[in-house]
């Protein structure tokens, strides 16, 4: 009983192990390790191995039985019998005991983890602090390692590396670690784990803190240090908005002056309607701003820059032509301006005010004055193309306007060669080229001096228009062209087929303008072959078109149909 009693009284100790094999010696106490059986403890029972991959092996060379087994806990004696009565209250002892040993390594987590949540109350308080980075990398491994007692280096980020910087406890830190380091969260070497942290200053410099301790960390320490860094991170960010808030605010207050020239040129400039007032408006402007002695405007030709616009206030010597900005006096400021029709370059001469403007303000200015100027080029190109674009409509508008007014005309004209004479008079007046001659059905030749455009439609010639130029025709003469010309080869069609000038018209007559008029309509081709015949040696679908009276057939196609049959003939009109 008495060792019972003692074996109650080391429940939950370190104790509690060599207590329970003297209270049932001879005995050995084996615990679960992994997929072995290890070796805790013996009394009066000689084991040589450590640790055994299954409890058979133990009983089979050593013997004994096995009084207890249960939860990872192994207990054997050589005296089973003995202790028989005794199985019950042993297994309730070993497992309150397993109990009070978590509690008590619980117990002692939470006031590890809550001395080190006080030792970071100071140091969270110091890290959130506007401090360089180079004394809180020495303050944070200084803390950390007396915290967690542990080894705790640090390192700065290169083009290529992450470079150590200083450590604590330990030198056996890697010198260097290479970059891709940063997609892990711990890093294995030389048979050691450390934990990695990340933190990038307000400054974009990036720093990497490696962690080690022999034992490892538990998880809830890894999470207080994450929750370090992080604040550490936050803090730097924090200080980055606060440093550039400051510098912002203090660039507000300088530059407003220089926002209210900036305004003042805005309206000057965005206000200009033509290119000839946008040039003078933009030298004006911008000499007015930075009180300068001339400024220059260059338009860019084929073989560099041409001076188009200056203003002076002195007597200067400004070259008409540059190469380029490069060819510019050393101490003006120019400004390359790109356009769709073409580039600027603005040349400013020195100031004629000293300490008009700071040199800040200046700067600001010069960085911000191009995107200006860029905008209202484009503003006045914008206004140039609109007006193109006007002009453009109302010159269709009239040349549609008059076809329209005159197409019943088209259909008085008794004679192809009248027509002609009237639309050449008209297009004499009034368009970019002149009407000159036609052909029906097919494309004409050349003819000296003259252009030709030649009109069809599936395939189909319906005739060649010749034109005289006056000069080079834009998109609006080509369509009025077009227009035009398919207007006059149907009229000239119609008159051909229809002959007004007749009064009593013939069959036979009007026979191959018919069929031709049929077989360009039909999408068969133009001006084709006529012949005459009593009866078809084949069916002309799709080869022809056929005109039939009582006592013939006349066909218009592009085969040789005389060669097929001896009664069919080529008519000749």
């Amino acid at each position: 009983m008495r060792k019972l009693d003692r074996l109650i009284e080391t429940m939950g100790t370190s104790r509690f192990d060599e207590v329970l094999v003297e209270t049932f010696t001879p005995a050995v106490l084996l615990r679960k390790k992994g997929n072995n059986w290890s070796v805790v403890t013996t009394h009066n029972f000689h084991v040589e191995e450590k640790e055994f991959e299954d409890l058979s092996d133990l009983l089979e060379r050593y013997g004994g039985r096995c009084l207890y087994q249960d939860g990872g806990v192994c207990l054997i004696v050589r005296e089973q019998a003995k202790y028989r009565n005794l199985e019950s209250l042993l297994k309730g002892l070993i497992e309150k005991s397993e109990s009070l040993k978590k509690l008590d390594r619980l117990l002692e987590c939470q006031m590890k983890i809550v001395r080190e949540l006080k030792g970071l109350g100071g140091l969270v308080t110091s890290i959130i602090e506007p401090i360089p980075m180079e004394i809180m990398n020495t303050f944070l491994l200084d803390h950390i390692s007396e915290l967690f007692s542990c080894a705790v280096a640090v390192y700065e980020r290169n083009e290529k590396e992450f470079k150590l910087l200083q450590s604590r406890r330990s030198s056996e830190f890697p010198d260097v670690l290479k970059l891709n380091i940063l997609r892990r969260s711990t890093m294995k070497t030389h048979g050691r784990i450390f934990e990695c942290f990340s933190v990038t200053d307000e400054g974009g410099f990036q720093y990497l803190f490696l962690v080690y301790r022999q034992e490892g960390f538990k998880d809830e320490e890894i999470i207080v240090l994450s929750t370090v860094f992080s604040i550490l991170q936050k803090a730097r960010e924090l200080l980055a908005e606060r440093q550039e808030k400051i510098e912002l605010e203090r660039m507000v207050i300088q530059h407003t002056f220089a926002l209210e020239l900036l305004s003042n040129f805005s309206m000057k400039v965005l206000g200009s309607k033509t290119r000839e007032e946008f040039y003078k408006n933009v030298v004006d402007a911008v000499r007015e701003m930075f009180q300068a002695k001339f400024t220059a405007l260059y338009i860019k030709g084929l073989k560099g820059y041409y001076l188009k616009e200056i203003v002076t206030v002195e007597r200067v010597e400004v070259p008409d032509k540059l190469k380029d900005s490069r060819d510019v006096k050393m101490g003006y400021y120019t400004f390359e301006i790109k356009g769709e029709s073409s580039d600027i370059l603005l040349v400013v001469g020195e100031s004629i005010v000293e300490d008009y403007l700071t040199t800040r303000i200046k700067m600001a200015l010069l960085k911000m004055l191009p995107s200006d100027i860029e905008r209202a080029f484009r503003n006045i190109e914008y206004l140039e193309k609109i007006k193109a674009q006007r002009d453009y409509i109302d010159k269709i508008n009239k040349e549609l306007n008059f076809l329209i007014s005159h197409m019943l005309d088209f259909d008085t004209f008794r004679d192809t060669r009248e027509l002609v004479k009237f639309v050449k008079g008209y297009t004499d007046k009034v368009t970019n080229f002149v009407i000159e001659g036609l052909t029906l059905y097919r494309e004409g030749r050349k003819r000296k001096g003259l252009e030709k455009i030649v009109v069809s439609s599936c395939g189909s010639v319906l005739g060649t228009v010749y034109y005289r130029k006056k000069r080079n025709l834009d998109e609006a003469d080509a369509q009025v062209l077009n227009l035009l010309a398919t207007m006059l080869l149907l009229s000239a069609e119609k008159i051909e087929l229809l002959k007004p000038k007749k009064h009593m018209v013939k069959f036979e007559e009007v026979i191959p303008a018919y069929l031709k008029a049929k077989f360009r309509i039909s999408c068969l081709g133009s001006n084709p072959r006529i012949f005459g015949c009593t009866t078809l040696p084949l069916d002309m679908k799709g080869l022809g078109v056929c005109l039939s009276d009582d006592d013939r057939v006349y066909v218009a196609s592009d085969l040789d149909l005389d060669i097929l049959d001896n009664g069919i003939e080529e008519l000749k009109y």
